[in-house]
């Protein structure tokens, strides 16, 4: 009792069935894991023992109640004996009423394992069923007499009922349910047999018929609790233990959540920051790229060719615009999941996109750039699809030594989004490579490198949008690679509405 109160925390209850703690429930249980058979024909004192013994006591001495006032109710209507000795028999009834409350409370109230180490404890059981036996015994002495009346009905039937409850307590005191029917059923049919009620042979049937009811009750009851009583305390153990499992869980789960939606709200404000620091950065290289490229037009009008040191600037800060370009899309598809925001994409306004932002580029780089008009309408993510085209629109310039061409056409009933070139082409054995991260392929670069991230940018949007990507080469003669928009995203083609 001093270790349980030193921690308030186990003394917190962990089943409605009744007010012991885990600390307690567990001394009881390794005590009578260790006693013999003949402690557990007393009392077995575990929980499930216990509860059960606790709601059939209740039931068996409501019972017993009950049919004490309907014999006294039956005597006064139809009297067998003096008024005066009824009374007495009344007043005693009571008594022993109270006495083996009192007696079952005392059973009930100490701790698991003080009952499981007293054999006074255990014993008192006995004395309940020896005091209620006592005055039954008396009862049929007083009431049983030459004529059968009505009193003695009743009483047969008050017997017979608490039998079978007493019956529910034979898997919690075996032997006191034992000496409870030893104690008040022979006696009855003996004063049955004295007074010549019945003959013998009846008599008999009777005593069988009794006896299989009351065996039919205890063997139901031992064979389908007994082995769940006997390990109940491992049960409220272990559910014990699932308990604060599940409560420490929750709490951690608790904790999680809470950190992921810190988590989630510190990368939601990063990103945000990071998008538009990235859009800035990049607005600004892509004005230096295209002031670089304007000053080297205006010095070769000028003097015939533009500067070398000029040109190799110019090329510098492409290659910048690209590496960073391409860096911080990648992070950036690396962290978060994307989303394609559809909506009617006329394609001509992403070709002229195209034209308009890779025309001083392509002139630097004496590329001819040819973009056809189109009249096809697509159900797509804008910015994405001018990502897309953009990265493989800069690696066709970049590698190609002659003619660049951008065109869509209708294929498979969709649409073939097309970007032609005439550099080196790539060698079969890299066409599988050439989509992963950080790959890159040392065939006509033309003096420039990369990061090997254009290509990666592109399979990632490519899918998010439910795209293929299609690269066809040969090498030395150039490359094609075509983005097939499947025909539930092609709105209007060049021939009209689809």
């Amino acid at each position: 009792m001093g270790a349980t109160a030193q921690k308030p925390a186990e003394k917190l209850t962990f089943s409605p069935d009744h007010g012991f703690s885990r600390a307690e429930v567990a001394d009881a249980a390794s005590v009578v894991a260790t006693e013999g058979p003949r402690k557990r024909l007393l009392i077995n004192v575990t929980m499930g023992h216990r509860t059960l013994a606790r709601r059939q006591a209740f039931v068996s001495q409501s019972i017993g109640v009950f049919f004490l006032v309907a014999i006294y109710v039956t005597e006064r209507v139809t009297p067998s004996i003096a008024r005066s000795m009824l009374d007495t028999w009344a007043l005693v009834a009571a008594l022993n009423v109270a006495v083996r409350a009192a007696l079952f409370y005392k059973v009930f109230t100490p701790l698991p394992v003080e009952m499981a180490k007293s054999v006074g404890l255990r014993l008192l059981p006995l004395a309940i069923v020896l005091i209620g036996a006592a005055h039954w015994i008396w009862t049929i002495q007083l009431f049983v007499e030459n004529e059968l009346t009505l009193t003695v009905l009743v009483m047969f039937a008050g017997f017979l009922a608490i039998s079978v409850a007493v019956m529910g307590m034979w898997p919690t005191v075996p032997l006191a349910a034992i000496l409870y029917l030893a104690t008040t059923w022979p006696p009855f049919f003996v004063r049955m047999y004295q007074v010549g009620w019945v003959p013998g042979p009846v008599l008999f049937f009777l005593v069988f018929g009794v006896g299989s009811v009351l065996w039919v009750c205890a063997y139901l009851e031992i064979n389908q609790v007994k082995t769940i009583l006997d390990r109940s305390d491992e049960v409220e153990l272990l559910l014990a233990r699932l308990h604060d499992a599940n409560a420490e869980l929750a709490s951690a789960n608790t904790t999680l959540d809470a950190m992921r939606n810190e988590a989630a709200a510190e990368l939601e404000t990063r990103s945000v920051f990071f998008s538009s620091a990235s859009h800035d950065f990049r607005q600004r290289l892509h004005a230096m790229k295209l002031l670089a490229h304007s000053a080297i037009n205006d010095a070769g009008r000028a003097h015939g060719s533009g500067p070398p040191p000029l040109k190799r600037l110019a090329d510098s800060v492409e290659d910048v615009e690209h590496y960073i370009t391409n860096v911080l899309d990648f992070a950036r598809f690396d962290r978060t999941s994307l989303n394609a925001e559809r909506r009617a994409v006329p394609l001509q306004q992403v070709f002229q996109q195209l034209d308009l932002n890779f025309e001083d580029v392509s002139a630097a780089r004496k590329v001819t750039l040819v973009v056809r008009t189109t009249g096809v309408v697509l159900q797509s993510d804008a910015a994405m699809l001018q990502r897309i085209l953009e990265n493989l629109l800069s690696n066709a310039i970049k590698f190609s030594s002659g003619r660049v061409l951008v065109a869509a056409r209708r294929r498979d009933g969709g649409v073939a989004i097309e970007v032609w070139d005439q550099g080196l082409g790539i060698p079969p054995e890299a066409l599988s490579e050439i989509f992963t991260p950080f790959y890159q392929t040392t065939i006509g670069l033309r003096g420039q490198e990369g990061v090997g991230l254009g290509l990666a940018v592109v399979k990632r949007l490519a899918d998010c949008m439910n795209y293929k990507v299609i690269v066809r080469s040969r090498v030395g003669r150039g490359t094609t690679v075509a983005v097939l928009v499947p025909e539930r995203d092609v709105l209007r083609s060049d021939h009209g509405e689809i």
